[in-house]
């Protein structure tokens, strides 16, 4: 058995440019508890060197039948990561008060949550408050962003590291995670997290009036994200864009598709491949995410919206990789 392994490289040595920095335990000064430090951030550059190693040894390809995955290793995102401010913006994300994110499959989520960033720079330019393009990187200007049940963070903890203390920015996670199990990074001075069900009816007033304040008041732009929203939320955050006029843009990156009862409700319908050999929930995947791009379209005329387009994105890690976005001008 072991041979047979041998020979076909499962139990080949991988070697990197650069040895994994020692893992140790050191004590968070903010909340006390004895940590992984270094922590999982450090080593996304040996990480994504030990994938490449993999790749090219046994293809992009692994698992079986249905349970067949792909091995992604675009480092365009990443690399512009390590590049921001000369290393800065990283050297912060690797920090002990991020220790937080060490559970996280951190290649794949700073490439997911960099995809959607990029969306909101071109929603910035598009909507005439920012001239930077994406060619290098994030440089948000002005921003009033919110994160849609944000989870643990990381497409804010990546707001908070790439923006920089002289800006007009301010970003607002929103989940339902109690307020003492969030990161570190959720507070901040240009940082607030808000522990709220997204579902509940009573919630759409008081975002509206933060909305204002933060436009009307502070002078920011409000676009609003949804990474990977599952199911419902990403109808919910739809119904958030169009009801709430200061909501300026729309970034939705949406994944699995709602419930069977859910789809009734909303007439949504499943289909099939014409092709066998495609995979069925790619399929929907995509069609749920053309059926997302319809509802928002929906408010052309009554609600101000100006600009509605789907695409995807191929440096994300991931093979649900539609990206929704919508303007009001």
């Amino acid at each position: 058995l072991f041979k047979s392994l041998e020979e076909n490289m499962f139990c080949k040595e991988v070697t990197t440019s650069e040895p994994r920095p020692r893992m140790d335990r050191k004590n968070c000064p903010i909340c006390n508890l004895l940590v992984k430090f270094p922590t999982k951030m450090s080593r996304i550059e040996s990480d994504q060197e030990s994938i490449v190693k993999r790749v090219q040894n046994n293809g992009e390809m692994y698992g079986e039948g249905k349970h067949q995955q792909k091995k992604f290793i675009s480092r365009k995102y990443m690399d512009q990561l390590l590049a921001h401010s000369n290393g800065e913006a990283y050297k912060k994300l690797c920090g002990i008060e991020y220790h937080h994110v060490e559970n996280m499959r951190l290649r794949k989520e700073i490439s997911e949550s960099y995809g959607v960033l990029h969306a909101v720079q071109e929603c910035c330019t598009s909507l005439g408050i920012s001239s930077k393009d994406t060619a290098n990187g994030v440089n948000l200007e002005n921003i009033f962003l919110i994160d849609l049940c944000s989870g643990k963070g990381i497409t804010t903890a990546l707001c908070g590291a790439l923006n920089g203390e002289e800006s007009n920015n301010y970003f607002l996670a929103v989940d339902k995670m109690l307020p003492h199990t969030i990161p570190h990074f959720l507070n901040g001075k240009q940082i607030q997290y808000m522990c709220r069900d997204i579902m509940a009816e009573e919630i759409f007033d008081e975002v509206a009036e933060i909305v204002r304040h933060q436009t009307h008041e502070q002078g920011r732009t409000c676009i609003l994200v949804g990474m990977h929203l599952c199911g419902m939320l990403s109808e919910r955050a739809i119904d958030f864009f169009l009801r709430i006029s200061e909501i300026k843009g729309l970034v939705l990156s949406p994944c699995c598709l709602p419930k069977k009862h859910e789809q009734r409700l909303i007439r949504f319908t499943k289909g099939k491949p014409e092709n066998d050999e495609e995979s069925a929930e790619l399929f929907n995947y995509f069609k749920w995410s053309n059926y997302l791009k319809e509802r928002i379209e929906e408010g052309h005329d009554s609600r101000g919206v100006s600009d509605v387009r789907l695409y995807t994105d191929d440096e994300m890690h991931t093979e649900k990789n539609a990206i929704i976005v919508g303007l009001r001008k």
